[in-house]
């Protein structure tokens, strides 16, 4: 279960944009965590509306071809995982640092599609 719904979201992220408060007052007023976690909820509601702070209930699955796009976009502009996801339609930056680094790592084999699951041992 998630820890904050998404009614608690859109409470604070309205609060937020009718002026109640900066991110540390509305941090402090609603017993969040971290002021981080409010301006990812705010800048996540700016750019994709409300289901921007609606969890995601599948895994989504991006080709091999995006993932590399993606990187290659990244490492020849000088924009942050933030403005690069955002540009893509992520709403997860870490999740671009996380390609980055495979990539690095291993090149573009590290984009190649695996099969899922155990190897079977008997045939």
């Amino acid at each position: 279960m998630a820890k904050y719904s998404l009614i608690f979201k859109l409470k604070v992220v309205t609060a937020y944009l009718n002026g109640k408060g900066g991110y540390e007052y509305l941090t402090k007023k609603y017993g969040v965590k971290t002021t981080s976690q409010v301006r990812r909820w705010i800048s996540a509601f700016k750019e994709f509306g409300k289901d921007g702070l609606c969890r995601k209930r599948n895994n989504t699955r991006y080709t091999s071809e995006f993932k590399l796009a993606v990187v290659e976009s990244y490492l020849t502009s000088e924009l942050s995982y933030r403005q690069i996801a955002l540009q893509y339609g992520l709403n997860n930056p870490s999740l671009i640092a996380r390609w980055k680094s495979d990539f690095m790592k291993y090149g573009t084999n590290a984009f190649v599609e695996r099969p899922k699951g155990r190897i079977p041992t008997m045939s």
